[in-house]
């Protein structure tokens, strides 16, 4: 909820890197383009992807392709190239999934869901039933609300 006070942080430690950051670096950066990119510093998130995909030791851990590709998601929306943010999104459910990380899988499908409500709101409510569903497999209120919210404007949206 503060995207620029998140950015300072990460940007911190990127610039303070100790051992275990410097393990860290590639999905730190990833993560840093993603919010960049969801709050409209494009230059900031190309940036942070240019580092990541110029050394792909960065992004030696599964979760941190993981995350990557969702940073590609997200500018690639940003940029306005929904075809390109659907793959990435779907790459990156899949990418969760196979880790064993359904709970992240399903932060991306609610993603992909407000991505796909207006050209796909099919397509969008698959992505919300299995987001919703993890999340009721462990009692996720405040991400049972936010699919509480998307099932609303889907609803408003047939109407």
């Amino acid at each position: 909820g503060e995207p620029e006070s998140a950015l300072k942080q990460l940007e911190r430690a990127l610039a303070q890197p100790t051992w275990a950051d410097g393990q860290r670096r590639g999905c730190i950066l990833a993560v840093l383009a993603r919010i960049a990119a969801m709050n409209g510093w494009l230059e900031r998130a190309a940036s942070a992807l240019a580092e990541v995909e110029a050394a792909p030791e960065l992004c030696a851990s599964r979760a941190c392709v993981a995350e990557l590709g969702r940073a590609r998601a997200e500018l690639a929306w940003a940029r306005g190239d929904l075809a390109e943010a659907e793959r990435c999104l779907r790459s990156c459910v899949a990418d969760w999934l196979d880790i064993g990380a359904p709970l992240h899988a399903a932060d991306v499908r609610l993603r992909l869901c407000e991505l796909l409500r207006v050209s796909d709101s099919m397509a969008a409510e698959l992505e919300l039933s299995s987001a919703e569903a993890a999340f009721r497999r462990v009692d996720a209120q405040p991400l049972l609300r936010r699919c509480d919210s998307l099932r609303a404007a889907l609803t408003a949206q047939r109407a």
